[in-house]
């Protein structure tokens, strides 16, 4: 009887694909609209696609893209003062609650229906959001 070990061919090793990280975005803001980690063919399909795309990494709620590179959003300048919002950007966006109210001034009197502590957000491009607490007693 033959006392040879079976003989092991090694397996051939098979590269990884390269996985490039990308943001899709919008031309006009700079506003991130998606992240992708892609590699070969779907790269080469996403390029054809004509979508604006850098490869970065980044947080969409605190960055966005100028000048073909990733940018932190502006500081939001609104302070509360008293029972208004004094500062805001122009044009704005003041969310109590989940309703959204339009603001074209740089100043706002916050009126409550009702007693209770609410929660006031200010959002406007290209800044970060900006959170308020506001108590409105009885």
């Amino acid at each position: 009887m033959d006392s040879q070990e079976p003989s092991v061919v090694p397996e051939e090793e098979v590269p990884l694909p390269v996985v490039q990280h990308f943001i899709c975005y919008d031309q006009q803001t700079g506003r991130i609209m998606s992240q992708c980690s892609v590699a070969g063919d779907t790269l080469k399909f996403m390029q054809e696609s004509g979508v604006p795309m850098i490869e970065a990494v980044a947080d969409p709620a605190a960055n966005y893209v100028k000048d073909g590179m990733v940018v932190p959003k502006l500081d939001n300048p609104t302070v509360a003062q008293g029972g208004a919002l004094v500062g805001l950007p122009v044009p704005c966006q003041i969310q109590i609650g989940t309703k959204l109210y339009d603001c074209n001034e740089d100043r706002a009197e916050l009126e409550f229906d009702a007693p209770g502590t609410y929660r006031v957000r200010v959002i406007a491009w290209p800044y970060l959001d900006k959170e308020f607490v506001f108590e409105n007693p009885a």
